[in-house]
């Protein structure tokens, strides 16, 4: 099992995982809090648009890490560490006011697989760079 966390599909995979709370955890943003923070059709189109280029982004970090690219594997660390952030930022929120149970939970998952994306990425980088 090891040995798949530190092979190139073992990255690529749990990077992929991490993408897919990302996205459970931006769904569950938009359905407690945006509406009641920001309403309005302008700001749900803008909310759109910043998650449909993080997730691009995010996408083609995992192809171009697929394809061997060194670039890839730094953009999916920086995607992961973004990730982290935006956990620790809304941790706060979970901390000091009522929070609904499923937002809580995406909060959790998210962090807990952005860190796990991070050392894995981080370790694979190191090989990388070590291998050049």
């Amino acid at each position: 099992m090891k040995t798949w966390f530190a092979s190139l599909n073992g990255t690529i995979m749990i990077s992929a995982i991490a993408l897919l709370s990302f996205i459970g955890y931006t769904l569950m943003e938009m359905r407690y809090y945006l509406e009641k923070w920001i309403p309005g059709d302008t700001a749900a189109i803008v909310e759109a648009i910043v998650i449909l280029l993080i997730v691009g982004g995010w996408l083609w970090a995992l192809f171009a890490a697929r394809d061997g690219r060194r670039g890839g594997l730094i953009a999916l660390l920086a995607l992961s560490l973004f990730a982290i952030l935006i956990a620790l930022y809304d941790m706060q929120f979970v901390l000091y006011s009522p929070m609904p149970w499923p937002e809580q939970t995406m909060i959790f998952v998210m962090l807990g697989l952005a860190i796990l994306a991070v050392a894995v990425l981080a370790s694979s980088l190191r090989r990388s760079k070590a291998a050049d």
